[in-house]
């Protein structure tokens, strides 16, 4: 992954950390993590993971490969 991309990732989740120690007032990041998994709320860095994968292995997507790769050939 290109770097930028992994700094876009690293700045959204700073976003969700900072919200998440104002609403709780503290600036211990084990209360915000534990704050985070009570909550059930996943960082957008995890997340984009997570759907990256499923979309990779999807039926749709393996079906546009075959495809691309078809007409590639011709």
């Amino acid at each position: 992954m290109p770097i930028w991309y992994l700094l876009q990732l690293t700045s959204l989740d700073f976003v969700v950390n900072r919200f998440f120690m104002k609403l709780f007032k503290t600036t211990d990041m084990q209360v915000v993590e534990i704050c985070r998994d009570q909550l059930n709320f996943v960082l957008p860095s995890m997340q984009l993971v997570r759907r990256r994968t499923n979309f990779v292995r999807s039926p749709v997507t393996t079906d546009l490969v075959k495809f691309f790769s078809c007409v590639m050939l011709f």
